[in-house]
């Protein structure tokens, strides 16, 4: 599996798992920072070999609700709590 597919299932995933998928939409993007390397030990010169490291980095740049599903969603919720001090025997 490709990182682009792990991050949509890790994503899809924590959606699934907080129970808000189809209530918030993210957008990413992928961000690639490029560094270079002397390969071995010492200083490096004009010469020496490099390598090249690309760290990869999926950054959230945005949450939107979704105001129609998210309406739904809460109107779904009611009141299901019930708050007393009473005592159980006077409940009964």
């Amino acid at each position: 599996m490709t990182d682009d597919g792990r991050c949509v299932e890790a994503r899809d995933h924590v959606l699934t798992e907080q129970r808000v998928e189809g209530v918030l939409r993210i957008d990413w993007e992928r961000q690639i920072e490029r560094r270079t390397h002397d390969v071995g030990r010492d200083r490096g010169s004009a010469t020496r070999a490099q390598r090249v490291i690309e760290p990869l980095r999926d950054h959230i740049t945005h949450i939107t609700r979704q105001d129609g599903p998210l309406a739904a969603w809460i109107a779904g919720f009611g009141w299901q709590a019930l708050v007393t001090n009473a005592t159980p025997e006077r409940l009964s």
